[in-house]
């Protein structure tokens, strides 16, 4: 796994980290052009688990990609918000008793369950580029099983300094930047697990 200390100093290696991360936070606040950073953020996740060598923060090109990535990346979001959202919701309208304390005691306890699954829900959808890939609850458990604490340690590590990052986007913005590399790394073996399962498959199939 890459170390935390490591991620952190990596977005500012690259020459231009001022003006990448100023667009990435000043659009990430902005409801449906915020897609956009996500977008890039997704580029830049999916480079780290295909295994791509990166030596810099990714340009803000190919507009028509980070849209697509973005969008679909709103998607897997919103699927794994939705149930916690209504809970707490309802929890805010009966408000005063305790089944209001009770509800929103319950969505907040199952946000931060289904989140933290969220990263490796959208690694899944960014390789298989199918949407239904970032909710296969079976695949997805055995997957982080597979990788054991380390995935949840850098769970508790992104939740912790998000709350620190405060309200700033662009603080905001930074730390997703580091923990696509952080995450990348830490579930990229999986992958290549797979994958090599696949083609064993594949191979006595043939015979």
């Amino acid at each position: 796994m890459t170390a935390l200390h490591e991620a952190l100093q990596f977005p500012f290696r690259d020459k231009y980290w001022i003006r990448r991360l100023l667009i990435g936070g000043f659009l990430l606040p902005i409801p449906l052009i915020n897609i956009l950073p996500i977008g890039y953020l997704m580029r830049h996740f999916k480079a780290y688990l295909s295994g791509y060598s990166i030596d810099r923060l990714p340009e803000w090109d190919d507009v028509p990609l980070i849209l697509s990535l973005g969008f679909w990346a709103c998607l897997v979001l919103l699927g794994y918000l939705v149930i916690p959202a209504l809970i707490i919701a309802l929890g805010i309208f009966v408000w005063g008793g305790f089944w209001g304390v009770f509800l929103i005691i319950i969505g907040i306890i199952l946000n931060l369950y289904f989140l933290s699954f969220l990263p490796m829900g959208l690694a899944m959808f960014l390789l298989d580029d199918r949407l239904h890939s970032a909710f296969q609850k079976r695949r997805l458990a055995a997957s982080i099983s597979s990788i054991g604490t380390n995935y949840y340690y850098c769970v508790l590590y992104f939740f912790l300094l998000i709350v620190l990052a405060g309200s700033s986007p662009f603080v905001l913005f930074y730390l997703e930047i580091v923990f696509c590399q952080i995450f990348g790394d830490v579930i990229r073996p999986v992958f290549k697990q797979e994958n090599q399962v696949n083609s064993g498959v594949q191979r006595n199939n043939d015979r």
